[in-house]
């Protein structure tokens, strides 16, 4: 099956500004969702019968359709515009050292169908680059029958991984490595993009419209699972540092309690939590955790909410460490807001424990200068894959970047006569 990149017309004859106004509105349409004639008019200072010509166009390139009354000027009941939900999709495949996960979504980023399979990439890489790739075909099929034209593939990464030489190049503890993007870049007619989950989730959570509060504002994103990933967003635009390596809070010293410094990943991952409290639960049969012949982390999420001992102490410790991490944040970056999720506990406890934890106190370290706590919050994290936000922020980007691409002005100037 063609891309829809692969299926581009021969250009487009429209001037700049022309090029301009279609992009422009076609993002209002899609940050909006639903919005009327008026409002694009009001929102791009372009007249009635500009904005009548555009719409247009976009209706016979069936890129958009009216949707049914929707709430106008002085309450008055208008039509509404909406993206297309029938025409385009892309795949987003999230790779990890334990899972892949793969999920279908149309323009409006709604997921029509999602598929999660276990699996070490690394115990056996030429059989797992397969199974990856036979998976994304299926998807494709799944796109083609609902005649939605595949936009793109994107690669949500997550785990020890560099960009170099336009490769991604994953790699496990053992040393061995695998580059990501060559394998499928050969096995796909389709633009691919790819990532770490934290950018794509902080790019979910803070580079859309709906959160204009953040603007000229500094958010960080920590991602705590196998792997401890961080993104750092400021006014709405995610910033990255070398190029060549994705920001990673994992490998940053901190104390274990004991008067040593070690990785912050080796305390809180979910790997090292896991490890923990099988160390500890020998020594306390009273443990709701002592009877389970397999152990896993959501196993201990659940039983640090119902209060066993075990989960309490290792989460206590979980907690004091990333409060440390986050403590080194506020001293560099002085974020505005601080969103934490991944495989930890999301309540209440939980989350004020880290709190306390990175609280900063007057004297420490700088004297009577101070610091501000940023707002930090401890998201849920979505158990359903459909929902899962690194995904859901891989497709916004990817539609977002096809919205304003060449691509589509050439379709619009193609189909719409």
């Amino acid at each position: 099956m063609e891309s829809f990149f692969s299926q581009s017309t021969q250009g487009n004859t429209f001037d700049t500004m022309q090029q301009n106004n279609r992009i422009l509105v076609l993002r209002l349409i899609k940050e909006a969702g639903e919005i009327s004639r008026k409002a694009l008019s009001q929102a791009t200072n372009l007249n009635s019968s500009t904005i009548t010509l555009i719409v247009n166009e976009l209706t016979e390139a069936n890129l958009i359709c009216e949707t049914g009354l929707i709430e106008g000027e002085n309450g008055r009941r208008v039509k509404g515009l909406k993206l297309n939900d029938k025409l385009f999709s892309c795949i987003v495949i999230t790779i990890t050292t334990n899972y892949f996960s793969l999920a279908l979504f149309d323009i409006n980023s709604h997921c029509l169908k999602a598929q999660k399979i276990s699996m070490n990439i690394f115990s056996d890489i030429t059989y797992s680059l397969s199974q990856i790739k036979e998976n994304i075909d299926a998807f494709i099929k799944t796109s083609a029958l609902q005649h939605l034209k595949v936009v793109g593939l994107t690669f949500a990464l997550q785990g020890p991984f560099q960009f170099k030489n336009e490769a991604c190049i994953m790699y496990n503890n053992s040393g061995y490595y695998v580059d990501i993007v060559h394998y499928f870049k050969n096995a796909f007619n389709y633009p691919i993009t790819y990532d770490n989950t934290s950018n794509y989730a902080i790019y979910r959570y803070t580079c859309i419209k709906e959160h204009n509060y953040l603007r000229n504002q500094l958010a960080v994103y920590l991602g705590v699972n196998y792997a401890i990933d961080m993104s750092v967003s400021y006014d709405r635009s995610i910033l990255k540092g070398t190029p060549t390596i994705p920001g990673t809070l994992g490998a940053m010293p901190v104390s274990n309690g004991n008067g040593k410094e070690v990785p912050l990943a080796s305390i809180i991952s979910a790997s090292a939590v896991v490890e923990r409290v099988k160390m500890l639960i020998s020594y306390h049969p009273e443990s709701s955790l002592f009877s389970k012949n397999t152990l896993s982390i959501r196993d201990i999420i659940l039983a640090f909410y119902e209060g066993d001992t075990v989960a309490l102490q290792v989460f206590s410790e979980v907690a004091l460490a990333l409060g440390k991490a986050i403590k080194n944040l506020i001293y560099t970056l002085h974020p505005h807001l601080i969103l934490i999720a991944g495989e930890i506990p999301n309540n209440q406890t939980f989350q004020q424990m880290i709190i306390d934890a990175s609280t900063i106190y007057p004297n420490e370290h700088l004297g009577n200068i101070s610091v501000a706590l940023p707002n930090i919050q401890v998201i849920q994290e979505e158990q359903k894959l459909s929902n899962d936000p690194s995904m859901i922020g891989a497709s916004m980007k990817i539609f977002n970047r096809t919205l304003k691409s060449p691509e589509i002005l050439n379709w619009i100037q193609h189909y719409s006569h």
